[in-house]
């Protein structure tokens, strides 16, 4: 739907490799490139993606970069789709390295700033002109606070140029008790704009 076919897919929050499985187990001949800081499980999804090479017979279509996402940028021009689910705030903490982005950025606002902000700025520069872009994000309750996420991630996607096309839901099952209101989410998917 939003990627064509022998597109390039951008995930720029890798996790633990759903949707690297999803994207090249796919029959439409997709390249998935993705961003993983944590060391461990970047070397976990080396090994995913060799597996899937072997089980498909397909080589070079993936590519893994063990860095964070607001440091990455890749070729101008160069993806037909961005899209993931990065961590929510301190909501979801993969490991305690630096890399982590709550531990790099512990500020919700700092956090904003240089975290999400250069991550969507680095997400347009890489799509292509006709490139789509999408986030899997909820509001949450995190240490007894609440956090806006979903409006200031799409409030930051508009001020880098991204114009905003549409919103899907999804059941997250994992994540109910620390989201607000239920456990719906959503996919928030935006154009760049030109």
């Amino acid at each position: 739907k939003f990627c064509p076919v022998n597109g390039i897919i951008y995930d720029y929050s890798c996790g633990f490799g759903g949707r690297m499985l999803g994207c090249l187990a796919s029959k439409n001949s997709y390249k998935y490139i993705g961003c993983e800081p944590c060391t461990d499980t970047y070397y976990n999804l080396l090994q995913l993606g060799s597996y899937i090479e072997e089980a498909t017979k397909r080589k070079g279509s993936f590519e893994i970069h063990n860095t964070c996402s607001e440091d990455l940028q890749l070729k101008s021009n160069s993806v037909d789709f961005a899209f993931s689910c990065p961590p929510f705030y301190g909501l979801e903490r993969y490991s305690e390295e630096e890399t982590q982005s709550i531990n790099r950025y512990p500020d919700y606002q700092d956090w904003l700033e240089n975290y999400v902000r250069p991550t969507v700025r680095n997400c347009y520069a890489a799509l292509k002109d006709s490139g789509l872009y999408g986030v899997d994000i909820t509001d949450i309750n995190w240490k007894n606070k609440k956090y806006a996420l979903v409006a200031d991630w799409c409030r930051i996607a508009e001020e880098e140029g991204f114009i905003f096309e549409d919103k899907y839901s999804i059941i997250s099952r994992s994540r109910k008790d620390d989201c607000e209101g239920s456990n719906t989410e959503h996919v928030y998917i935006f154009r760049k704009g030109i």
